[in-house]
């Protein structure tokens, strides 16, 4: 559930989903009222060593 609080419509959006096991896609439903549609959402798999490296000490990374 997300709530969008925007100066025109404010609503909450259900989403549901689930993510492939290399983590690199999420694939669901979203809907509020009478609207509903599909999603699909990819990222870039990242190694942790490399993304530590690439972001220093900027910031922490899980490994």
């Amino acid at each position: 559930m997300k709530q969008y609080d925007g100066e025109v419509l404010v609503h909450a959006v259900d989403y549901r989903g689930t993510v492939d096991a290399r983590g690199t896609m999420v694939r669901g439903d979203w809907s509020f009222a009478t609207y509903a549609g599909s999603f699909a959402m990819t990222r870039e798999r990242f190694d942790a060593d490399e993304l530590a490296e690439a972001v220093g000490d900027e910031a922490e990374v899980a490994r």
